[in-house]
């Protein structure tokens, strides 16, 4: 008879055999298939406080025996000298020992219930009846071992081989490389239990001691800075830097150095019928963002209890909150590196800081991109193709009336990315629920709101801001000089009669739609709330600069002052997203109650 899984999980790295072991315990049919045999070395040698604390509560025997000595951090980065930061938190770095970290993880999994299959590799999966059928081969043998699963996960890391089987591409911040490099000395001085982060001209560092004798040492740059052998370009780095080298100077590579990812990148789509991606398969991060294992073992278990919530139910999963939780850190992670990135000025003329000088950074420039992609993001979770996109793209600018056809699509988009079922989009959505208008223009009106506590804080950082806008009470924008209630702007007399005003504005919204503002930086389902509201802001804006000047009639340079106003501080900073993201939450959450219990 055919083994059935409840979950096979396809990759035992951090991410997958902490999803396998929490299912296991719960005693839910797992099983777990790792195409190696922890034998090549993996990077990730350095344990963050927050990956130390994950796998502390996730199995807390394995601490002791993996958790090595502690490291604090010193740092050349703003400047040239070399300075000790201040701990951002209680528990400090750790080195581990990745391969030895991985196998017992692995090892847990297998010994709390789960089906281990190291060696082995995942035969094309096909779905029916429900269910995948899956062949496991094994590499040695060459045996194939028939199973079938009710779901399949993603666990094979950036490479997201499984994945990408189904279609998904990778949405890329850019195209950053780390140069690997592992060292041993057995005459050098024991360096300082340091973990040392250095920039130079074209990139920056990390190193730290890894073991007795033993350290890595990783040098972060973009793949078309360095071209040949990655020992080469690790070697000209190294001669570069200041302080790794006299550090690591003296010790000898124990292997050839290699290049790997190293950008920010989401998946998309990052689930489907039956499948989903989980930790770096799903989402990866720039090393400066600290997400490395540590992050890796807490979407395991997130995504573990989501499914065992689920199972409890009687529920189908349906992991589309799950991708937009991914994608709030992928934009919350863009926002701190770039604050990162801005503290090093001293490499005038570097290419690789000139990048990232020039906006957030790999951030996609907002403006009419260079190459569209393949795969067009409708919600961090769920994607479509370029016809398809450029299917509603025709269909937007054709329609005379633009607002209510925008609330439509994105009503039905929400909807569509809920179903859960791999099956191209129909324009027509002849399966969506009906549309509920009203809480859709609510949703807008807190979009508004907060959008002018946003841009109003940076002049007047009032914390009750939000709540005399929605409650209506007296109030201020201090960078308009204007006091007084919300609503006296929206029922102003300024407004009334401004028939050009709703036509410029109208305007705006399809001149963004035909310079692809709708399809960079973040899905379609958020670009197209962005796009909803930008009527109603470049009205308020306007009235608001008009009566700036003393006036009380708007006149187009009002309107010019507050297009200029929206595209620095909403469009192009990228500040609008990070409020758009709950009310895209919200949009999905309606349509997922919208949906037949067993997709919900």
């Amino acid at each position: 008879m055919t083994p059935h899984f409840r979950v096979l999980v396809v990759g035992a790295g951090p991410a997958g055999s902490t999803l396998a072991l929490t299912l296991a315990r719960k005693d839910i049919s797992v099983t777990l298939v790792e195409a190696g045999s922890y034998e090549k070395s993996r990077v990730g040698e350095l344990l963050s406080p927050e990956g130390v604390e994950n796998l502390l509560d996730l199995v807390p025997d394995l601490g002791g025996e993996h958790l090595k000595f502690p490291l604090s951090i010193v740092s050349a980065w703003g400047s040239g000298a070399l300075n000790k930061d201040e701990p951002r938190a209680d528990t400090p770095w750790r080195a581990i020992e990745r391969l030895a970290l991985d196998l017992s993880l692995a090892q847990e999994a297998q010994r709390c219930g789960a089906a281990l299959h190291l060696k082995t590799r995942v035969r094309r999966p096909v779905r029916a009846n429900g269910h995948w059928e899956v062949g496991l081969e094994n590499q040695e043998t060459g045996d194939v071992q028939q199973v079938t699963a009710d779901l399949l996960i993603d666990a094979t890391g950036r490479a997201a081989l499984l994945a990408k089987h189904f279609g998904a591409v990778r949405m890329r911040q850019n195209g950053q490389v780390a140069l690997v490099g592992f060292l041993e000395s057995e005459e050098a001085p024991t360096p300082p239990l340091e973990m040392i982060l250095e920039t130079t001209s074209q990139g920056w560092w990390y190193a730290a001691p890894i073991k007795p004798g033993a350290a890595v040492a990783i040098f972060i740059t973009d793949n078309d800075l360095e071209k040949g052998a990655a020992e080469d370009s690790w070697s000209r780095a190294l001669a570069e830097s200041q302080h790794v080298r006299a550090r690591f100077g003296a010790y000898h590579l124990t292997e050839r150095p290699r290049r790997v990812a190293a950008d920010s990148s989401l998946l998309v789509p990052s689930c489907g019928e039956g499948w989903m991606a989980v930790g770096d398969a799903a989402a990866c991060f720039d090393p400066l963002s600290e997400r490395g294992i540590g992050r890796a073992i807490a979407r395991g278990q997130v995504v573990a209890k989501y499914l065992i919530d689920c199972f409890s139910q009687g529920l189908t999963p349906n992991p589309i909150k799950l991708a937009e939780d991914n994608g709030g850190e992928f934009l919350e992670g863009s926002v701190e590196l770039s604050f990162a990135y801005s503290q090093v000025n001293q490499w005038s003329g570097s290419t690789y800081w000139d990048r990232r000088h020039r906006g957030r950074p790999g951030e996609v420039e907002w403006r009419y991109p260079k190459k569209l992609p393949r795969k067009v993001a409708v919600t961090w979770g769920r994607g479509a193709s370029l016809e398809e996109y450029q299917h509603l793209e025709g269909l937007l600018l054709g329609h005379s009336d633009l607002n209510p056809t925008i609330r439509s699509v994105r009503w039905n988009l929400c909807c569509w990315a809920c179903e859960g079922h791999n099956r191209p989009i129909d324009w027509d959505f002849p399966n969506s629920p009906p549309l509920p208008e009203m809480y859709l223009l609510w949703l807008e009106e807190l979009l508004v709101l907060s959008t002018f506590c946003c841009q109003e804080a940076a002049y007047s950082p009032d914390e009750n801001l939000f709540a005399a806008l929605v409650e209506d009470t007296p109030t201020s924008f201090e960078r308009f000089d204007w006091e007084g209630r919300f609503s006296d702007l929206n029922f102003s007399e300024a407004l009334k009669n401004v028939d050009w005003l709703q036509r410029n504005a109208e305007d705006y919204q399809r001149s963004l739609i035909e310079i692809k503002f709708l399809i960079v930086r973040t899905p379609l389902v958020h670009n197209l709330s962005i796009l909803a509201v930008l009527p109603t802001l470049l009205h308020l804006y306007s009235l608001l600069f008009s009566l700036k000047r003393h006036s009380e009639v708007i006149e187009p340079v009002d309107f010019e002052n507050a297009v200029v106003l929206i595209e620095n501080d909403l469009i192009s900073e990228g500040g609008f997203d990070r409020l758009n993201q709950g009310i895209v939450g919200l949009q999905l959450d309606e349509a997922l109650k919208a949906q037949i219990p067993s997709q919900k």
